[in-house]
């Protein structure tokens, strides 16, 4: 099992890879159309760059086990940012996401953005499925507490 487990950790870690190559080879081989290319709008995408580094930081630091598949995790985490919303690390690589998006400036790498954003939500919501299953009462009083997925009082 932990064989599998091992092989699976490094399967993400390629996908993920994969991700910021399609991302970045979408956004450089099909730069048309083009949003406006102001220095402002490359700042924008640099901030959410670093904000998304900042809340894998905050995250990770709290919940150490983050990366282990989700089988493996003992305990719910609910301190630290995972008091304000319940998945930063989702959270982050959305930032990502828009970030390079506003800093190469290429529309057309919405269309991937988008599918990967449809893919991350639906894990989110087989993650809430699964973390129900497992801690019940206990992660059903803290979405109670912490009703936010991504934004304080906003999603």
């Amino acid at each position: 099992m932990d064989i599998w487990l091992s092989a699976s950790a490094r399967t993400r870690k390629l996908l993920d890879i994969l991700e910021w190559i399609i991302l970045i080879g979408i956004g450089l081989l099909i730069p048309e159309p083009e949003i406006s290319s102001s220095f402002f709008i490359r700042v924008m995408g640099i901030i959410l760059i670093l904000i998304g580094f900042w809340l894998h930081k905050l995250s990770h630091s709290t919940h150490i086990q983050a990366h282990q598949p989700k089988e493996k995790i003992k305990k719910l985490v609910t301190n630290g940012i995972y008091s304000q919303i319940r998945h930063p690390c989702y959270l982050e690589v959305i930032l990502y996401y828009f970030g390079l998006f506003l800093l190469i400036g290429s529309l057309s790498m919405l269309i991937p953005i988008s599918f990967f954003i449809f893919i991350l939500y639906d894990s989110i919501i087989k993650e809430e499925k699964f973390l129900e299953k497992r801690f019940g009462k206990e992660y059903e009083d803290y979405v109670k507490r912490v009703p936010w997925r991504f934004i304080p009082k906003v999603f």
